[in-house]
């Protein structure tokens, strides 16, 4: 069945049938297809699958009266399976991606759709989807992730469910009273996997030699990247994966650290600011750099490159291309750094937490937020920096563990500011007070001899 047939699509050889109700022959074709007007004004086009006139004339009265009598009872007047109605959602979706109006969520819910809506849904009429196939939809997910899926997961899979029945209404398929009331079941997240700081220094320190222990040379390749990416992600806080690949260089700007550009000592301190896209709307991020710790990674990618080794920062902050790019030249796909980041913390042995969570490049994001909580930095500051919401924040980085504040929940924050203020000279106090004591004996034995001088 075809939707919104126009003239130019058919042959001459047309007939009516009804008002309403058309038939009709294409070029190079013997079987007669049947146009009829929906309620909505549009017309749609179904083949008869016959060249006899006088059947092809039955099929399509008939139904236009089933038609008639769905649109009567309030009902939809086609019928379509969720899968046809979620594939046609799935081409609006690359649509609205390719002319740049669609966000990281259009991507997130094709996602949904191809790997988990289409397969627990997709025989089923779209209008006919309720709390039954909900249910089964619950079951798959179960079955398929070997636990039960996180609230955050059902949330985004809710999403898409709902994006595709939006499709459903706009095309007349569905009603939308007939949308299903859509349950949220999940487990409560855990707080998310991150490095404690010794760890993160064991990464930072073993990447370049894990480089070396690849075999092929594809592997290096990735590997060398890695060792770069992984270091601006830790500093940074970015999502990695579409935010942080696509950052170009001319996306970097280096800005003043101060507004008036000089601190209490004298100096000029600068750093870098990315411009990203992230899963909703562009943002800025301003970089932790007081080291070199994301100018170094960036230094060492512009090496890579002969067109823009030479250039100056301000140059080079200038091209319109891609940041992270192998040595030949190509983005990475992303799932290949997350599979060589996964080897090289099985080689660490730190792939799994204390409590046996799955670490991967996201915790590298992760590590940033708990880092940036225990160190006091505010959790609005947190969460423009890292293109969330505070409640995310709250929900997901506020469970502090009593190891994270160690110093303080011990007593060696105060005992250390006690060391570190400065020393009082106790010897000009212990002269003072010997003085004092002299001038005080001395006065004493005064009043004695006036006394005896007195009584005589």
């Amino acid at each position: 069945m075809r939707y919104g047939v126009t003239k130019q699509e058919i042959a001459f050889e047309e007939r009516e049938v009804a008002e309403g109700v058309m038939l009709y022959k294409r070029d190079r074709s013997r079987l007669w297809q049947a146009r009829i007007r929906r309620v909505t004004g549009k017309w749609i086009s179904i083949s008869t699958r016959t060249d006899d006139i006088e059947v092809a004339k039955e099929f399509a009265l008939q139904r236009y009266r089933e038609m008639k009598d769905a649109q009567a009872r309030g009902d939809v007047d086609i019928v379509r399976k969720f899968a046809d109605v979620a594939k046609l959602t799935m081409k609006e979706l690359e649509a609205e991606l390719a002319s740049g109006v669609g966000r990281q969520a259009n991507r997130d819910y094709m996602m949904v759709i191809r790997g988990w809506l289409i397969p627990a849904l997709g025989r089923y009429p779209v209008h006919k989807i309720g709390h039954a196939q909900l249910v089964q939809l619950d079951q798959y997910r179960t079955e398929k992730l070997q636990r039960k899926a996180n609230r955050s997961t059902i949330n985004t899979h809710n999403a898409a469910l709902n994006r595709v029945f939006r499709t459903a209404i706009a095309r007349g398929l569905m009603a939308p009273v007939q949308i299903p009331a859509l349950i949220n079941n999940g487990a409560k997240p855990n707080p998310r996997p991150y490095f404690d700081e010794d760890e993160s220094r064991l990464i930072l320190e073993k990447l370049p030699e894990f480089i070396e222990r690849g075999h092929k040379d594809c592997s290096k390749v990735i590997r060398e990247l890695l060792v770069d990416y992984v270091s601006v992600l830790y500093n940074t806080g970015m999502r990695p994966g579409v935010e942080s690949l696509n950052l170009k260089w001319n996306q970097i700007k280096r800005i003043a650290v101060f507004r008036d550009g000089v601190d209490a000592e004298g100096d000029s301190p600068s750093t870098l600011k990315f411009a990203v896209v992230g899963k909703k709307r562009p943002r800025t991020l301003v970089c932790r750099d007081i080291d070199g710790n994301v100018s170094g990674p960036l230094k060492a990618i512009q090496q890579r490159f002969e067109e823009l080794k030479d250039l100056p920062e301000d140059m080079l902050f200038k091209q319109d291309e891609y940041v992270f790019r192998t040595r030949e030249g190509r983005v990475p796909n992303h799932q290949r750094l997350t599979k060589s980041f996964k080897l090289f913390l099985r080689w660490l042995g730190i792939e799994k937490d204390a409590h046996g969570n799955t670490r991967t490049l996201y915790s590298l994001r992760h590590t940033y937020a708990t880092s940036g909580l225990v160190q006091d930095m505010s959790m609005e500051t947190l969460a423009a920096q890292m293109g969330t919401s505070r409640p995310m924040i709250e929900r997901h980085y506020s469970k502090l563990r009593p190891e994270m504040k160690v110093v303080e929940l011990s007593g060696w924050r105060e005992r250390a500011k006690t060391s570190a203020a400065p020393a009082i000279d106790m010897s000009n106090v212990v002269k003072l007070l010997t003085e004092q004591n002299q001038m005080l004996i001395q006065r004493i034995e005064e009043i004695a001899r006036e006394s005896r001088v007195i009584q005589t």
